[in-house]
């Protein structure tokens, strides 16, 4: 689960964020794109504060980030209120490396991440709007769904193991159609590694 919400939180940021954005830009969108997904997929593994530190000491060491961006990144969860979600922890542990640049002002970071908000309820409602249609078979819908995933970040399997595991949170029950019905054209990226915990490499 942790790896695909990741994957969501990556395409959902390449979506908000305008092409040759600022790093700072960048890291207000991940930040928000994560607490879009949090507030609408159950992730199936809960973690406690405690857990979440050791976790974060874990990944530390083993991407070399600093002791600062480890504390500011804890708090940061915890103000935002998705300290039990697993899968964002492990994916701003990316964003982390990016929190370097502090020149923004709080209100700046604020605006941004109002901007950020407003873009990403809009492409979730355009998405949604389309789930009660009639002239939308199965397959268009998680075509559209997949055009979510940049193909220069996911490779096809990427893609399509992401999409599906979403439309099942948002279409319970209801069998996603086969892959050779979805989109067979889609371009795979070789250049997009990704590592032991299942996110790209790509820096967002």
């Amino acid at each position: 689960m942790a790896d695909v919400t990741a994957r969501l939180v990556s395409a959902l940021v390449t979506r908000l964020s305008p092409e040759g954005a600022d790093e700072t830009t960048r890291r207000e969108r991940a930040l928000l794109a994560v607490r879009l997904l949090c507030s609408r997929i159950r992730p199936r593994v809960s973690l406690d504060p405690v857990h979440v530190r050791h976790l974060i000491a874990s990944l530390l060491a083993r991407n070399r980030i600093s002791t600062i961006a480890f504390d500011e990144l804890f708090e940061k969860l915890m103000r935002m209120r998705v300290i039990e979600h697993k899968a964002s922890v492990l994916y701003l542990m990316r964003v982390a490396k990016k929190m370097q640049d502090r020149e923004a002002s709080e209100r700046a970071r604020e605006e941004a991440i109002a901007r950020a908000a407003l873009a990403g309820s809009r492409i979730l409602r355009q998405f949604a709007s389309q789930l009660p249609r009639e002239r939308c078979s199965k397959q268009e819908l998680f075509a559209e769904l997949l055009s979510l995933f940049d193909p220069e970040l996911f490779t096809n399997e990427a893609a399509d193991t992401a999409a599906r595991m979403l439309w099942a949170h948002i279409l319970p029950g209801v069998r996603a159609p086969s892959p050779s019905s979805t989109n067979p054209q889609r371009p795979s990226s070789p250049q997009s590694p990704v590592d032991a915990d299942g996110i790209p490499s790509a820096d967002l």
